[in-house]
């Protein structure tokens, strides 16, 4: 029991102690608290969120809601009550803006209905072609806006009506505006006001889309009732203008438009960038402006009306700022007119750089300087402009006349020249005040005058008057120069020297003016003189100031005595600031004295406008200008252009445009040249992409003037044009080429003769054609054997000329004239470069015979390629010899007298004694040549000999190996005889050739020949040996034959043999043919066969016609 009391007692008390420490602090009790409010606040927001979803939605709803009843309503009205109140294009009874509260909730209503042009049916925008009625149907935009509520709390519904008919005519029109720049190009983002003026005006505005265009449909129909207004930022204006209430009546295309119904009016306006014009002030002399005050009228040429004449831009007076410059920004483009105005103008403008008036761009920013001179109240500019070119540019140096004509002319005459781009200072005047006569004196008065520098006067005089010319009530005197006549004599000479021009900064003085042009010529020669002094600086006090008086050559020993004198170009007169002149009068009459009117100084300054002349106080009247220049004419084609009757009252600027003549075409015409080569088709001639050059020129090489050059093209012409008609000579070459020109009747090189190619005539429009042949070089080898084919031992001189000729036609007796002069060779030659074509050759050693060459006939040289000819010749000294040929007489080739190695032709040569006969049996082409080298031919055997021998030898000139056979023949008639006359007698005589019948090796070897009668007969006629059957080693074959003979083919001569050593005689040569069939050949009648005297080299040519 104790044990158990005991142990709960403790516990117990233990645990009460326990839960008393762990109490609630006021830390974890604010934790609490703040938990539990978050939780309330948290709830809180939830709750609000949930309750404003709740009016948003309520609100959303009513927004939908209202937007449907809108429509609705709309929807319900008729068609034509479905529009805007007050809209130009769609007006209706709906009201654009209203508001609605619905739930204590203000809601905004805004509807807008459009006019639609449906494409289906065309549309305005497809042009004349168009739609004439293109509002087809109505569109409805509602937009209803919660006020207070998000963004989103937006309602936006869209609908199309159309009316019952798809179009309704006859109740409105169209309107197109377009909006275009200065060039015509479109103007987008214009914005376009229409206003309609009626009881209730109603404006409508548009913005142009890309096309420039803004169009209003639905427009009631009403006369001159809608103000059109265009505008950009920084562009400008464009309008148009009622008929009434304006103080003009405006331009026809720029009255309020009249819409008509069922139809469509275009307007076109145009706006651009607004543009600045800067306008300075200096005088002649490029100083700065004159002091005071200068107003300025500035006006441009935009007329927008009449009655009065009303320009868009209203003539505004501006008053310059003291440093001469005037900017006026924010201009339409245009040309503007700048006058000078006020009440006590002191200035008039002399000239405008650019002129007046002046043309201003589409955002430019320009300047235009005003030259000031002096006030006139009638004043005259002109501007002289070159109507020839695009910008009408001005023309300096040119001479402007202003004067007067008819018979209407109030006032004196008025006749002035100033040439353009220039200034002056004129003196008529050289008195102010009287001095012992009075004013109104009318006869030569002595003039006390008194001047300040440029008030036109003179620093000093000796001997000089100043005399009235006329005076009348009214006028002033006009003041001339003239000498001293005090007495009844004037004096004999005197001067005057002027007081100081000032120009206010250095310029250049061009030229000395005076009048009048002519004196008496009693005064004698030169009787006014002026000499000029200049400088840049006066002295101080100015009276100091030396002055260098000069005359034409620079020096003080001259003078100037042409009433017009340059004073260019002389370094004292140019960049000065300062002149006087003196004026010299002498006279060789004592009764007559020189005057001088009046005394103009010419300059120039870059302030002057280069085509301007001005003419200042020129009374009011009617003037006629004419204007000259040495290289202008009127744009009529007369030398100078005349405007008459233009009126001068104020500022008058007037423009005159002259123009160049058009260029006078000089005479002319044209040469095609052709160049072509040598062959058959003369093709034109294209060498590795390099083409022949072609030359025009006159004059003969090396001192030729080249007047035009250029190459071929690929059909091988070159045509040159505008040549001055003339003679002109051609010339065409071209590397690795012959050459070829023209030549002119009367060349010296033609030597009389008419030229080949002649040289072309130009004439006027005219057309001269020339064909030139060239072609590739070639080479030429020129080689020389003897008889034997062996090279000369000496080199035979020779001179090679070329066949071609330049003239055709040449005159008996005058040289010819060749292409190119002879050569003169030795020796052998290898010729490169030479001109393809034919060439002579001509052997000028006597000491050769020629036998021919090999090639035979004429030296060729083809084009681009090589040839060589092997002359054969032969020693013609001490030698018996006879060459031999037989030629076609048609054609004079060489006739090949053998058919394969079947002889054709055998020559028969007799002896005229009758004692030697020989027939040549061989064939005449290329065959071996024969040497007798003791004078015998043939052999006889005479009656009374039984036996007879000779030594012959016989020597093959062309070493061919040859096999033939020797035998006898018996003449039976005395000649001429033919083969058949022959009679073998082989078999009764004996032929003893060295113990052998036939010849072989045929060197240079000798042999006896023994001929012996065996026969019982005597043959009591002489006998004939003959060698027959040659036969020759095939030619082709070049080689050393067994036997030692060497087979040389350069030595066979076509057509031809050659005898040599034979005995010195008369021989009867003929002809025979031997092959079978008949004679291509018969001989020619014109033939030398017969008799033939053999004294030396001998050539005997025999001719054959052909049958």
């Amino acid at each position: 029991m104790k044990r158990r009391g005991g142990i709960v007692k403790t516990k117990n008390i233990k645990f009460v102690k326990k839960l008393k420490a762990k109490g609630t602090s006021l830390l974890e009790a604010i934790i609490s608290l703040a938990l539990f409010g978050f939780l309330l606040a948290v709830v809180n927001v939830a709750f609000n969120n949930l309750l404003a979803s709740s009016v948003q939605s309520q609100r959303n709803l009513s927004t939908v809601s209202i937007a449907n009843e809108q429509m609705e309503i709309v929807r319900n009205l008729s068609y034509s009550d479905i529009g805007i109140v007050g809209n130009l294009e769609v007006p209706g009874v709906l009201t654009q803006t209203q508001t609605i509260i619905k739930d204590n909730v203000r809601y905004t209503v805004k509807i807008a209905v459009n006019a639609v042009d449906d494409p289906f049916d065309q549309q305005l925008s497809e042009g004349g072609d168009g739609d004439s009625v293109p509002f087809d149907y109505k569109q409805i935009r509602l937009e209803v806006n919660c006020e207070g509520c998000p963004a989103k709390s937006k309602a936006v519904l869209s609908s199309i009506i159309s009316p019952k008919l798809q179009e309704q005519e006859g109740i409105s029109g169209t309107l197109s505006v377009a909006v275009l720049d200065a060039l015509g190009v479109p103007v987008s983002g214009a914005e376009v006001r229409l206003t309609y003026n009626s009881a209730t005006p109603s404006t409508t505005i548009k913005t142009t889309a890309g096309n420039g265009r803004a169009d209003f449909l639905g427009l009631t129909p009403a006369v001159n009732a809608y103000h059109i207004e265009v505008s950009k930022t920084e562009f400008s204006s464009a309008q148009t203008y009622p008929l009434m209430g304006n103080p003009f009546t405006p331009l026809s295309d720029l009255t309020d438009v009249t819409i008509l119904a069922d139809q469509v009016i275009s307007k076109t306006f145009q706006i651009d960038r607004l543009a600045t014009l800067t306008i300075h002030t200096k005088t002649s002399a490029c100083s700065t402006a004159p002091d005071g005050t200068i107003t300025l009228k500035v006006s441009n040429d935009d007329k927008i009306g009449t009655k009065p004449d009303t320009f868009q831009y209203s003539p505004t007076e501006f008053t310059m700022s003291t440093d001469g410059d005037l900017p006026l920004s924010n201009l339409k483009w245009g040309i503007y007119s700048i006058s000078i105005t006020g009440a006590s103008p002191q200035h008039s403008i002399t000239s405008a750089m650019p002129n007046l008036p002046v043309t201003l761009p589409p955002g430019a920013n320009n300047e235009v300087t005003l030259v000031l001179g002096g006030y006139s109240q009638y004043n005259l500019l002109v501007n002289v402009k070159d109507g020839g070119t695009p910008d009408k540019l001005p023309v300096p140096n040119t001479n402007v006349r202003v004067f007067t004509s008819g018979m209407f002319i109030e006032g004196p005459p008025f006749n002035k020249t100033i040439q353009t781009g220039t200034g002056s200072f004129e003196q008529t005047g050289w008195g102010e005040e009287v001095w012992g006569e009075e004013n109104d004196e009318t006869g030569p008065t002595m003039w006390n005058i008194f001047f300040a520098d440029n008030n036109m006067g003179y620093w000093a005089k000796h001997n000089i008057w100043t005399a009235a010319l006329y005076h009348s009530e009214g006028t002033d005197f006009l003041i001339t120069l003239a000498l001293n006549s005090l007495s009844t004599a004037y004096e004999s000479s005197g001067f005057l020297e002027s007081s100081t021009f000032d120009a206010g900064t250095t310029i250049d003085f061009t030229t000395l003016k005076w009048n009048p042009q002519a004196q008496d010529p009693a005064t004698g020669t030169d009787p006014v003189k002026f000499q000029i002094a200049t400088t840049d600086v006066l002295a101080d006090p100015p009276e100091n100031t030396l002055w260098n008086f000069i005359g034409s050559d620079g020096t003080d020993q001259t003078y100037y005595t042409s009433y017009e004198s340059s004073l260019i170009p002389s370094t004292e007169y140019q960049n000065k600031r300062y002149l006087r002149y003196k004026v010299f009068l002498s006279t060789a009459d004592t009764t007559k004295t020189p005057t001088v009117d009046d005394v103009s100084i010419i300059y120039s300054s870059s302030c002057i406008g280069p085509g301007q002349a001005f003419f200042e106080n020129v009374p009011e009247e009617n003037y006629d200008i004419e204007v000259t220049h040495p290289e202008y004419d009127g744009l009529d084609g007369s030398p100078a252009a005349l405007l008459a009757d233009i009126p001068v009252s104020g500022q008058t600027i007037q423009d005159i445009k002259i123009a160049k003549p058009a260029p006078i075409e000089p005479p002319a015409g044209n040469i095609l040249v052709y160049v072509g080569d040598s062959s058959a088709n003369h093709d034109p001639i294209i060498q590795n992409e390099q083409k022949p050059t072609v030359k025009i020129f006159q004059g003969d090489p090396p001192n030729e003037t080249i007047i035009a050059s250029m190459q071929t093209d690929a059909q091988g012409d070159a045509f040159f044009q505008g040549l001055e008609p003339d003679t002109y000579d051609v010339s065409v070459s071209l590397p690795g080429y012959s050459t070829e020109r023209t030549y002119a009747p009367g060349n010296p090189a033609l030597n009389n003769g008419t030229p080949i190619n002649p040289s072309p005539i130009v004439v006027d429009n005219g057309l001269a054609q020339v064909d030139l042949t060239i072609d590739q070089t070639g080479t030429l080898v020129i080689a020389h054997k003897t008889y034997t084919c062996q090279d000369t031992a000496t080199s035979p001189a020779f001179t090679l000329q070329s066949k071609k000729l330049i003239t055709t036609n040449s005159n008996p007796g005058d040289p010819i004239a060749y292409k190119y002069p002879s050569q003169n060779l030795s020796g052998n030659q290898t010729l490169s470069g030479i001109e393809w074509g034919e060439y002579d050759i001509t052997f000028t050693d006597a000491d050769y015979f020629v036998l021919g060459s090999i090639p035979e006939g004429t030296i060729s040289v083809p084009a681009g390629a090589s040839a060589g000819y092997t002359y054969v010749l032969d020693d013609a000294a001490g030698h018996n010899s006879l060459l031999v040929a037989l030629k076609n007489s048609s054609t004079g080739a060489y006739i090949s007298t053998s058919s394969g190695n079947a002889p054709q032709y055998y020559m028969d040569i007799q002896s005229a004694s009758y004692h030697a006969l020989a027939l040549h049996e061989a064939p005449l082409s290329g065959k071996p040549f024969y040497d007798f080298t003791n004078n015998i031919m043939g052999i006889s055997l005479l009656p009374d000999q039984t036996t007879s021998q000779k030594t012959v030898s016989f020597k093959n000139a062309d070493r061919l190996r040859l096999d033939f056979m020797v035998k006898v023949y018996q003449v039976s008639a005395p000649p001429p005889y033919d083969r058949t006359k022959l009679i073998d007698v082989s078999a009764n005589v004996n032929v003893n050739l060295s113990n052998s019948q036939y010849i072989r090796r045929t060197g240079l070897t000798s042999y006896n020949v023994t001929i012996t009668n065996t026969s019982a007969t005597a043959l009591s006629k002489p006998l004939v040996l003959v060698f027959e059957d040659i036969l020759v080693a095939t030619p082709t074959v070049v080689s050393v034959n067994a036997d030692g003979m060497v087979y040389d083919a350069g030595c066979v001569l076509e057509g031809k043999t050659y005898f040599r050593d034979i005995s010195a005689e008369n021989y009867n040569i003929n002809t025979i043919y031997i092959g079978s069939g008949t004679s291509p050949y018969a001989i020619d009648p014109a033939n030398a066969e017969g008799t033939v005297n053999i004294s030396g080299p001998t050539f005997l040519e025999i001719l054959l016609a052909p049958q």
